[in-house]
């Protein structure tokens, strides 16, 4: 779903401005920084003014202007990075009965919870953390290793075990 809304996504340089040339279809428009709760939102409407050409300058605490509204159709929107980090950046254009309060959850099953727990980089990141009870995880599939303590069934030197033999075809007992 995310691939059919999704406009663009791009780094913005430190103390940079980057360009994005988007379809603005009716709906809203918006854009956001990947790691921090920062962005803008603008409405797509038909009655707005149209303006080709947005610039939105992006601080540590906020996007200015931060809403507003543009026409649908080829919108470029100039984003400036006015901090000293690197910054990834996308912009999103969602339909007009998009719930934002409530928006559809779809989770690719392309790696379960059990195959996780399983691989090797998982352990290799995660080796020291603890899941406590109250949080849980569900897994449904367990598989158990039982092992043999180093020399627990050693058998004395020199012991036999006598055990039944059956004459077979072409085998002779030994």
């Amino acid at each position: 779903m995310w691939g059919r809304i999704t406009r663009a996504v791009n780094y913005l340089l430190p103390e940079a401005t980057t360009r994005f040339e988007v379809d603005a279809e009716p709906g809203l428009l918006i854009g956001w920084d990947t790691q921090r709760d920062i962005g803008f939102g603008f409405a797509v409407d038909v009655s707005a003014p149209s303006s080709g050409l947005m610039h939105v300058r992006l601080s540590d605490s906020a996007c200015d202007p931060g809403a507003g509204a543009v026409a649908p159709g080829k919108v470029t929107i100039e984003v400036e990075n006015a901090t000293s980090r690197r910054v990834l950046f996308g912009i999103t254009n969602l339909p007009p009965d998009y719930d934002l309060q409530h928006p559809p959850l779809d989770f690719s099953s392309l790696l379960s919870g059990g195959r996780l727990l399983t691989t090797q980089t998982f352990r290799d990141l995660f080796r020291s953390q603890v899941i406590e009870a109250t949080e849980g995880i569900g897994v449904r599939d367990v598989a158990l290793l039982f092992t043999d303590l180093k020399g627990s069934t050693e058998l004395p030197t020199g012991s036999v075990i006598s055990m039944p033999t059956r004459r077979c075809s072409g085998i002779s007992n030994v």
